[in-house]
């Protein structure tokens, strides 16, 4: 008989344009060398990657659960980590990523190398730290309740998002800026409440507004480049409508972390945001497209057990 998994990789094939599943079989035997009682499962269709590792957390010898795909592949596998309370269901139980998506945004936060000899180190022999996660729970629609692991945004980002997600479009980094440039001349600004800890910030019309648990969002722009994984507080930025040319300027900053400027765009540091409008405003979350407004969402500090470089300090 042979030793139980302690290790459980969850493979989204569909990840990288659909190449995540070759390049993973390309890598696999290396997988082998770092983690020999490891196991691998393939996701077949949206939901899996939750069952998965809910599966993983209820087995005991599981002590970390790896996602091997992009973005939309953590949110999904984060949600099974969370009672529904909001408590994590496991404190022994870590989560990686292997990076294999498109955007691979939050691994840029972390800083999980590309080289896959060297992210397998990390998963092997980094260090844990608690991250913060968000938790929204939306007052309309299907879907009522959705963690995210890196950003959760509306507005012109949740049109961008709905855009890029269109059946038969292929996602790229390419797709990433010219949607994004595209979404920027065809969006009507819209009018929205916001509101944290009962004060209200702001009443009107915005472009976007994103709360950023990691740095970078849209496949390396550098949203919120001072945000702070276990602060217990997102970097909340609010774009004010402008001149479709000052908001074009703003657009390629962001890639350098330039934009905050505090007139077009505001940060805040909070904790807890309520928005309601009038208006059908697109939400996205991990880069996946999600529900209208409104909402409610808040950072659960220190919640998520993260594998990080051993020099990783924020």
């Amino acid at each position: 008989m042979g030793n139980l998994p302690d290790t459980t990789f969850i493979v989204n094939p569909c990840s990288n344009g659909g190449k995540a599943l070759k390049e993973w079989n390309a890598i696999e035997p290396l997988v082998k060398d770092f983690f020999p009682n490891s196991e691998t499962l393939i996701t077949g269709k949206p939901g899996d990657a939750t069952d998965y590792s809910l599966s993983a957390l209820k087995s005991n010898n599981i002590k970390k659960i790896i996602s091997v795909g992009g973005d939309g592949t953590n949110n999904e596998i984060i949600q099974s980590f969370f009672d529904k309370n909001q408590k994590p269901i496991r404190n022994d139980c870590s989560f990686g990523i292997f990076p294999l998506g498109t955007g691979c945004d939050f691994s840029r936060t972390i800083k999980i190398p590309k080289s896959p000899l060297k992210a397998l180190q990390v998963l092997n022999e980094g260090r844990q730290i608690l991250c913060d996660v968000g938790y929204i729970r939306f007052l309309e629609g299907e879907i009522k309740e959705r963690y995210f692991l890196n950003a959760f945004s509306f507005g012109l980002s949740g049109f961008s998002a709905k855009l890029i997600n269109e059946k038969g479009h292929k996602k790229s980094k390419f797709s990433y800026l010219i949607k994004g440039v595209q979404s920027l001349f065809q969006y009507t600004p819209q009018d929205v409440e916001l509101s944290t800890n009962d004060k209200k910030i702001h009443e009107g019309p915005m472009i976007v507004v994103a709360l950023a648990n990691g740095k970078y969002f849209a496949a390396g722009m550098k949203l919120a480049p001072d945000a702070d994984l276990q602060s217990g507080h997102f970097d909340t930025l609010l774009v004010r409508n402008g001149r479709k040319r000052d908001l074009l300027k703003k657009f390629f900053s962001i890639y350098l972390g330039k934009h905050i400027d505090g007139n077009i765009i505001q940060l805040f540091k909070t904790n807890y945001l309520k928005a309601s409008t009038l208006d059908k405003i697109y939400s996205e979350y991990d880069g996946e497209e999600g529900p209208p407004l409104p909402f409610e969402a808040k950072c659960i500090n220190q919640a998520l057990p993260l594998i990080v470089p051993n020099n990783f300090n924020g």
